[in-house]
Order: structure tokens, then C-alpha cells, then sequence
């Protein structure tokens, strides 16, 4: 799907593999790109500079896609009592509430401002469906891996989605020491 967006439909700026997140959002703001991915982390400057515009979000087509996020206590931790103690301080409404600058891990705090915004539930209805990244030590090498992947299916330096996904489960094993 989003190869095809990008090669056969040709709905990407040139080069858009080389942009990131900022790239697009002042393609989105300037009528550049028609849509763009984000989160409940845009909403604030869209409602800022983008009150011109009639924008709304619209989730990710298909089940278990998108990206959740999730607190882990490491097994090496010294004090796991006190870092437990923490997250269930932290991930109270209240404090989510009123400290986090993204969607709050916990749907219960959406009962309270900012999250109770409409824009902000449709973000969190969304999330239901989405999966956390895997707890693992290397997840950001792993990540940084199937990235570099898919830009090269996206820039026809890789035949095909089904020959990328093959390189990323063969490296993503062989990283995973499988």
C-alpha cells in the first residue's frame, strides 16, 4: 500500500524517502501533501497553525498497525519497587493529564483535559488496535534496520515489498541472534 502511494500512484513529493516528520508537516501546512502520518503529538500545532485548513485523522486501514507505547521495568533494574512505584504514579489520569505532551497510556485519562478532546478520541479509538514496540535492547538497531529497508524499496533499490520483508526477517534474526 504505501510503496504503492509512493511509486505507482505518485501521491509523494520527489525525494519525500528523505524527509522526515517537520518535511512533512510544512508540506501538509502548505497544501504540498493532502495527508500525512501522525499522532495525538501533532494535534496542538495543527490546531494552531492550521485553523484554516479542515483536517481530521483517520486511522491506519487493518488491525494491529500502528505504534503504542508502553513503560518496562528492565530485569537488571536496582530498585524495581521504586520504579514500579513511579509508573503507577505516573500513569495515573491526573498526572498523564497534565505532564505528558502525547496520547497517556492509559485510556482512562483521556476522561480528562486535554484528551478528552474530539480529536484526541479519535487518536485513542484508533490505538486500540496498534501494538508496542517490542521490548528489546536492540529494538532501535532493528527499527533502524527495516527503515533503511523499506527506503530501499521505495527508492527501487529492492525489487519488491516481498523481497524487503524477507531481507528484514533475515537480519532482524540474525541481530535477534535466532
Amino acid at each position: 500500500f504505501w510503496v504503492d502511494l509512493a511509486n505507482k500512484h505518485k501521491v509523494s513529493p520527489a525525494g519525500a524517502v528523505n524527509y522526515d516528520n517537520k518535511d512533512y508537516i510544512e508540506f501538509f501546512l502548505n497544501g504540498r501533501v493532502a495527508m500525512m502520518m501522525g499522532g495525538s503529538n501533532v494535534i496542538p500545532m495543527l490546531k494552531e497553525k492550521a485553523a484554516d485548513i479542515d483536517w481530521d485523522f483517520a486511522p491506519v486501514p487493518g488491525k494491529s498497525k500502528g505504534f503504542g507505547v508502553a513503560y518496562a521495568i528492565p530485569v537488571s533494574c536496582k530498585n524495581p519497587e521504586a520504579a514500579r512505584e513511579y509508573i503507577d504514579w505516573f500513569t495515573t489520569p491526573e498526572i498523564l493529564s497534565e505532564y505528558t505532551i502525547r496520547m497517556p497510556a492509559r485510556a482512562t485519562a483521556t476522561n480528562n483535559p486535554p484528551w478528552n478532546d474530539p480529536m484526541y478520541v479519535k487518536v485513542m479509538n484508533a490505538a486500540v488496535d496498534s501494538k508496542s514496540p517490542p521490548l528489546n535492547p536492540r529494538w532501535v538497531e532493528i527499527r533502524a534496520m527495516m527503515i533503511r529497508e523499506m527506503q530501499k524499496v521505495l527508492t527501487g533499490q529492492t525489487k519488491s515489498v516481498e523481497e524487503a520483508a524477507r531481507i528484514m526477517t533475515q537480519q532482524g534474526n540474525t541481530m535477534l541472534g535466532n
